[in-house]
């Protein structure tokens, strides 16, 4: 089955959902709760959950007319009950946390027998090539150098990586697929093609390099070698994003029903 067929029996599936009450973890500023809402079943309401309160606020007035409760909190230790939830989401964000395990155990401990799990994650692989070599040198570049300056640093997850976790969990029907589009594309105009993601351009890309080198100029640590040795590489690395550029991400989007 195609890509672009799985996404649609996938939307199919949430679409068919009844009495749903929803949680998003990782929310950020609610933006995939906006995207998800308007296909659930009338009378859906949603909860988003994220560590950073900021983040919280913005997506509490964003949605502020909508059935949508937000809460700060961390997504390894939900304060939820078990079986509270019909539809448990997450988007863009596992490769951001430490413990993926912990999380996808948390999601599927307050999901209720019958509901389903979604996760959509951008992946960075495909056929060997400069560009795509060059791609996962930079997130590996920018992680270790976050990681050096005392901040996290993480790099994107792989789909052999994803699709064993899924496996660890008490998942029936399984539906997966990797798509050039996210279901908010998807959802838009899937025949649209994949508009270009700001966060994997090369442009995009060298920005956040300088900047963490400008971090590194002025810290306190900077005479570390490790840290010597990243901004030396971190001009070699701008010359190859500029000559062979970058490859974007494909999303790897799941959806499980739980026993």
């Amino acid at each position: 089955m195609c890509a672009s067929c799985r996404l649609k029996s996938i939307v199919a599936v949430l679409r068919s959902l009844s009495g749903c009450r929803a949680l998003d973890m990782a929310s950020g500023k609610g933006r995939f709760i906006a995207t998800l809402l308007p296909i659930l079943p009338v009378g859906a309401s949603f909860t988003g959950v994220d560590i950073n309160p900021e983040r919280i606020d913005e997506g509490r007035k964003s949605l502020a007319a909508k059935p949508v409760t937000f809460a700060t909190m961390d997504a390894a230790k939900l304060e939820y009950a078990d079986s509270s939830f019909d539809l448990v989401t997450i988007r863009d964000a596992l490769h951001n946390l430490d413990d993926v395990e912990r999380v996808l155990a948390e999601m599927v401990r307050v999901l209720r027998s019958g509901g389903l799990l979604l996760i959509e994650e951008p992946i960075y692989e495909g056929v060997k090539s400069p560009a795509l070599d060059t791609t996962r040198a930079a997130f590996r570049w920018l992680a270790q150098a976050k990681q050096a300056l005392g901040k996290p640093g993480h790099l994107p997850l792989s789909k052999a990586d994803l699709l064993q976790w899924i496996d660890g969990l008490t998942l029936d029907s399984v539906s997966e697929c990797m798509s050039p589009m996210d279901i908010r594309c998807f959802l838009e105009d899937p025949s649209r093609e994949p508009p270009a993601l700001t966060e994997d351009s090369p442009e995009f890309l060298v920005d956040c390099i300088e900047h963490l080198c400008d971090r590194i100029r002025s810290s306190s640590a900077s005479v570390a070698s490790d840290l010597q040795s990243l901004a030396e590489e971190a001009e070699a690395l701008k010359e190859r994003l500029g000559r062979h550029g970058t490859v974007p991400a494909r999303y790897f989007v799941c959806l499980g029903r739980m026993r």
